[in-house]
């Protein structure tokens, strides 16, 4: 038992219950380490409690959020669904249906001052399925521009490895390529190709295979013109020709 309580009090969210616990023991975490630890989310820990319980109970609620850029208050209500957390930064996004505008959307979490429980909704599980659907086409939490909702933006993807020595690339891409697709062209060529909401958001991602990118497009045009954009500023840097 106290070994599950040492972990507990490092595990996000609700770690902070774990550390309270072993406060109250005395103890001593002197087993558990944690490479990449987000404490600093823990400040979310009693608006997730909330949210989770309109979940669990299948309720919409009335969130009183913050603009983290403008400090601008404003409220929404919604269909709460479920809580996305990012693995580079750790920080927690509400993903909800917005039931004014009809449409899923996605919160920062540690924007929300404030959850209100509403009225039971009847067709919770019919918004929980029209979620699942469409979370094949998220990267991370964005579902694109509002007036734009529900097209989906394409991306190809070509890179070139060397197969003697380099299969952990395509390993990678494996690993990594969530809802998309990798393909062998020919001997040391492979395509990546996925369909997403918003485009912008694999970006960082694919930029960490410069070097190896022989071709790249997407419907997108902002971040096509954005990646030719960069090549060309590459080249003109250390030299050479972009076409």
């Amino acid at each position: 038992m106290g070994d599950m309580i040492k972990f507990f009090s490092e595990e996000n969210p609700f770690g902070v219950v774990g550390s309270f616990i072993m406060d109250k023991l005395g103890a001593k975490n002197n087993i558990f380490v944690r490479k990449h630890a987000y404490m600093v989310h823990t400040l979310d820990d009693e608006i997730l409690i909330d949210i989770m319980g309109a979940m669990e109970q299948k309720k919409a609620v009335l969130l009183s959020c913050v603009s983290r850029k403008n400090d601008k208050k404003h409220e929404i209500t919604a269909v709460v669904l479920k809580i996305h957390c990012s693995v580079q930064t750790g920080r927690n996004y509400l993903i909800m249906y917005f039931t004014k505008q009809k449409r899923l959307m996605s919160v920062r979490v540690d924007s929300i001052v404030k959850v209100t429980p509403l009225d039971v909704v009847a067709d919770y599980d019919t918004y929980y399925r029209y979620y699942e659907d469409n979370r094949r086409y998220l990267w991370g939490t964005s579902f694109g521009n509002s007036r734009r909702y529900g097209q989906k933006e394409h991306i190809h993807m070509e890179i070139a490895v060397d197969e003697t020595k380099e299969m952990y690339v395509v390993k990678r891409l494996e690993r990594e390529k969530r809802s998309g697709t990798v393909a062998k062209i020919s001997n040391g060529l492979y395509s990546f190709d996925i369909d997403l909401f918003d485009a912008n958001e694999a970006f960082p991602w694919i930029k960490t295979f410069i070097g190896r990118i022989v071709a790249f497009e997407t419907t997108n045009e902002e971040l096509q013109d954005k990646f030719d954009s960069d090549i060309a500023r590459l080249y003109e840097i250390y030299g050479g020709a972009y076409e």
